[in-house]
């Protein structure tokens, strides 16, 4: 893969993140990435390192994020917080 490639495959793989509906911000620290959830989703941070690069670990956060809306029994993306906050473990 080119730096062009790379650099394009992590624009858009950070993109999709930034526009789902569970991502309420992205930050990217020195050797991470952290996403904050909606006030009233648990947990309320995922993070990833980029050890493996950025674009996998941005894919990866996009796949926990699915995971966490799968979890909450979320079929519409405009479907509001929940009111009581339900640990999720695991």
């Amino acid at each position: 893969m080119t730096l062009q490639q790379n650099i394009e495959a992590v624009d858009k793989a950070r993109h999709a993140l930034e526009n789902h509906c569970l991502c309420f911000m992205c930050i990217q620290q020195s050797t991470r990435y952290v996403v904050q959830l909606p006030p009233g989703y648990q947990p309320r941070f995922v993070s990833c390192p980029f050890v493996a690069g950025k674009a996998k670990a941005l894919n990866d956060l996009m796949q926990a994020l699915e995971h966490i809306w799968q979890l909450y029994g979320i079929t519409d993306p405009t479907t509001p917080a929940p009111d009581t906050i339900t640990p999720i473990y695991g």
